[in-house]
């Protein structure tokens, strides 16, 4: 078979995303710069293939680009934020003392962190680029169904690593000793949240491709169907099942809390999809409900001891979410700066939080966002994922096939935005960039392909039922 020009950058795109969690989650400025580097290349490659493209009309870029402007507004704050352009009466404060304790010249601006804001500028766009190449190039669906697989086991690769280091006893993050969350399960990740969340993506992935092939196909007889359940649904059940071991072992309460949310989504956005009837939904909720219970009872106690712990709650975590809220409500109008929470907290810290341990996030995304970009900013933000996932939505229903990618990017965002109540697992490059990923996907396949273009049909032909 041979690959077109689009088939190859799609699949670079997904190199690119499934790598991400192997350098520490990406959470290091080396690896969020590489991969901002590398989706920038690649969104290059794109244009310059489909500016010279002969004969093949270029993809509708409308739906994408209502949704891209709300982001757009938002990059070209969080460039405001870090410029030393800004009117006087913009910039902080404290830039104002500095100047006047300092013996050499100082630049003020609206951000606490210029740097800071700039990398936060960088990754943002990113996981705009991600998602827009997801998106025009997800229309094709061969490529989506093979996203939607490399995904689900390369997280299934991730969690069989943590878990051969777990049951081994290695204290290890590949080649570095660990020095935090000594036994809990984290694979590639320094936090345990973060890989939990990541496992519960996965674990998502996989499950959505079990789903999806207990619809039964309009040709062949129950043999048939029964064969292509099994040997098409099988494999991603047993991932799913590693998955679901290595997110128990993380111990990680909020990503589980999520992942069971986010399942409940998944499930019925399919019924409404009509993928799966309401009987054999309800089936599968229980069964899955069963089985998670099961497990959680027999192979760990240490994650059930943490979800019925309340008293961080009134500790630490409390202390900084009453803090976060002060923040929050100080820098509503302009924000400290995409990226610099970590600097601003510094100066909101008390005698509240005596432990000497560094917070470079809010453990709320909601605050976060408001502390550091502002409200106006914030909002928008948010219009453009809400705008992401309301065609999803309404794609459940306007489409007859390939649904199960608005409903797993349904599911997919309400895990991290639940967990993001309580943490800041969205903040790890890694995840941030499977979630655009799976966002793109989920927005391409939620809208009609009549009248398609030459490069929405390639493959088209193939798979009329399901993603199997």
């Amino acid at each position: 078979m041979t690959l077109s020009a689009n088939d190859l950058i799609f699949r670079a795109l997904l190199a690119l995303v499934v790598l991400a969690p192997l350098p520490l989650g990406a959470n290091r400025p080396a690896a969020w710069s590489a991969l901002a580097l590398i989706a920038g290349i690649l969104l290059a490659l794109w244009s310059i293939r489909t500016l010279i493209g002969a004969g093949t009309p270029p993809p509708r870029l409308a739906p994408l680009a209502r949704v891209a402007l709300p982001l757009l507004l938002v990059l070209v704050w969080g460039g405001v934020q870090a410029s030393a352009l800004v009117p006087a009466d913009w910039r902080h404060p404290l830039w104002a003392e500095a100047a006047s304790a300092l013996p050499g010249p100082v630049v003020g601006h609206l951000s606490l962190d210029p740097a800071r804001s700039l990398d936060g500028v960088m990754k943002l766009l990113s996981y705009g680029v991600i998602f827009g190449l997801a998106c025009v190039l997800g229309r094709n669906r061969a490529r989506a169904r093979l996203g939607l697989r490399v995904v689900a086991w390369s997280a299934t690769a991730y969690a069989i690593y943590g878990l051969c280091m777990f049951f081994a006893g290695w204290e290890r993050l590949l080649w570095l000793e660990k020095t935090d969350y000594l036994g809990d399960l984290t694979a590639t990740f320094v936090n345990r949240n973060a890989f939990g969340a990541y496992a519960g993506l996965g674990l998502l992935c996989c499950l959505a491709l079990v789903l999806s092939h207990l619809r039964r196909p309009a040709r062949g007889g129950m043999r048939h169907h029964a064969e292509r359940l099994v040997l098409g649904g099988l494999p991603y059940a047993l991932g799913g099942f590693l998955l679901t071991m290595a997110l128990l072992f993380s111990h990680s309460r909020g990503a589980l809390l999520a992942t069971a949310c986010a399942v409940l989504v998944l499930i019925l956005a399919l019924g409404t999809a009509r993928v799966l009837s309401w009987r054999i939904a309800s089936a599968a909720l229980l069964v899955i409900g069963i089985g998670g219970a099961t497990l959680s009872l027999t192979s760990d106690q240490v994650t059930l001891e943490r979800l019925l712990d309340q008293t961080e709650l009134s500790g630490d975590r409390g202390q900084l979410l009453r803090l976060g809220g002060e923040m929050a409500s100080d820098a509503s109008a302009g924000g400290f700066g995409i990226g610099a929470f970590a600097p601003a907290f510094r100066l909101y810290r008390d005698a509240s939080l005596p432990r000497p341990v560094i917070y470079d996030f809010a453990h709320n995304i909601y605050l976060e966002a408001i502390i550091e970009l502002g409200l106006p900013a914030a909002l928008l933000l948010g219009l453009s994922l809400t705008m992401v996932l309301t065609s999803c939505a309404l794609g459940l229903r306007r489409r007859r096939r390939d649904q199960i990618y608005p409903a797993l990017a349904l599911a997919a965002a309400s895990l991290l935005l639940v967990h993001g109540l309580a943490d800041f697992s969205i903040s790890m490059p890694a995840i941030a960039a499977t979630l655009a990923l799976l966002l793109g996907l989920g927005f391409a396949q939620s809208r009609s392909t009549r009248p398609a273009t030459a490069t929405d049909e390639e493959g088209d032909a193939e798979a009329a039922h399901g993603v199997g």
